[in-house]
C-alpha cells in the first residue's frame, strides 16, 4: 500500500508517478489517500484508488534546478574550536603538568608549591 503525496503523485520504485485516467489526463488525488500500485506482466504501471484502476505516468525529474546550489567548502562558517580558560579545572592540571616538563621553569615551580 501506498500514499498519494501532497504533490498528488505516487512514489514507486525510487521513481515518481502521477494517476492518468484511459483519455491520458492527469488525475489529482488529495493527500495520504491510499494507492495499490500493481505491475503487469507486460511491465505496465496501474494503480487501485477508491476502487477505481488508473494507469501511471512517469514524472522526469529536472535536475537542472540543483545546479544552481554550490555547497563547497569555501561557503561554510568556519568554526573556532573552544579553548578552556587556564582557571578552569581541566585546563590547570594540564598547564601545570607542562611547567613541570620545562627545565627552566623548575625552580620557579618549585618555589611556588602549588
Amino acid at each position: 500500500m501506498r500514499k498519494v503525496d501532497g504533490a498528488h503523485s505516487i512514489h514507486y520504485k525510487n521513481k515518481i508517478y502521477y494517476p492518468i485516467n484511459k483519455d491520458g489526463e492527469v488525475i489529482y488525488f488529495k493527500g495520504n489517500n491510499e494507492a495499490l500500485v500493481i505491475e503487469s506482466f507486460s511491465g505496465k504501471l496501474y494503480v487501485n484508488i477508491g476502487d477505481t484502476l488508473y494507469g501511471l505516468a512517469q514524472i522526469e525529474i529536472h535536475d537542472k534546478h540543483y545546479d544552481a546550489t554550490d555547497f563547497s567548502q569555501s561557503t561554510r562558517k568556519k568554526v573556532r574550536p573552544f579553548i578552556p580558560a587556564m582557571c578552569h579545572p581541566w585546563k590547570q592540571s594540564s598547564y601545570l603538568n607542562y611547567l613541570r616538563s620545562m627545565e627552566h621553569r623548575k625552580q620557579e615551580f618549585m618555589s611556588k608549591n602549588f
